[in-house]
């Protein structure tokens, strides 16, 4: 077994041996020959969620009547709200499918998984609600808050 030197270097493929993360840099500590180790960063996002969080700060830009009827362009709370949301779902390790503006100054962020949806509107004043669906039946809606999370989460991935 060799002891790799105790030079520091960035998140790279480590190709022969293990090592440890500190403060977002790889110390190599030993070398096998038999093994293998990527170490990839532990708190970056996916590149959909991403692409969903760009698309929320996009809406902010949109300015009145950006559909062509009148619609006001989403609020900075509603889509901070939104920004929040999505990035808790990331953490939680669940997808979004869609999100869109809405006429009212609005954000709509939906989840699905097969038959299951969650619509969860953010509104321009801060409130929010949700509606849960199998098909195209609504089974449940409310005021959203922190607390209906896990909860919708645990049902869109069929763990209730």
């Amino acid at each position: 077994m060799t002891v790799l030197s105790e030079t520091l270097s960035p998140y790279s493929l480590i190709e022969e041996g293990t090592a440890f993360k500190r403060n977002n840099w790889i110390i190599p500590e030993f070398i096998f020959d038999f093994t293998s180790t990527l170490i990839r960063k532990t708190d970056e996002l996916a590149a959909e969620t991403k692409d969903i969080l760009e698309k929320i700060k996009s809406f902010t830009r949109l300015h009145e009547n950006w559909d062509g009827y009148g619609a006001a362009p989403p609020s900075k709370v509603a889509a901070q709200n939104a920004y929040r949301f999505v990035k808790q779902l990331a953490k939680l390790q669940v997808p979004v499918f869609f999100t869109a503006p809405g006429p009212d100054g609005e954000i709509l962020v939906e989840l699905q998984d097969g038959d299951k949806s969650v619509e969860v509107t953010f509104e321009p004043d801060g409130s929010a609600s949700y509606a849960q669906f199998l098909g195209t039946d609504c089974v449940s809606e409310d005021a959203f808050n922190d607390q209906a999370i896990d909860k919708l989460a645990q049902w869109i991935q069929n763990q209730e």
